[in-house]
């Protein structure tokens, strides 16, 4: 299973980069979210479409958990996990069983 590397816990660097993408779509969701209200509801398409974008980029730590295995949750059957791209080039190649 190919899975984004800002999910690898074990990556220092991986994890600042994630918080910081979680806290930055967080804030904006927050301040258009709180522009919505003073409106009635009402946004403009494009400050509800960046909405939406910033709702989808805070991620789902629930579901990554239960994806990875993590936290004592897990599917019954979890396939070998891949964190791409890695920064070693040559492990982001990826063997596939066809010829050519």
């Amino acid at each position: 299973m190919l899975v984004p590397f800002v999910e690898d816990t074990s990556d220092p660097a991986a994890q600042a980069l994630r918080n910081s993408l979680v806290s930055t779509a967080t804030q904006i969701h927050g301040f258009i979210e709180a522009k919505a209200q003073t409106n009635s509801g009402d946004l403009p398409a494009p400050l509800a479409l960046a909405s939406a974008l910033a709702a989808n980029s805070m991620g789902n730590a629930k579901a990554t958990d239960r994806l990875l295995s993590r936290n004592g949750t897990q599917f019954k059957n979890t396939p070998p996990v891949m964190f791409v791209p890695s920064r070693d080039p040559a492990k982001n190649v990826i063997a596939v069983p066809i010829e050519g």
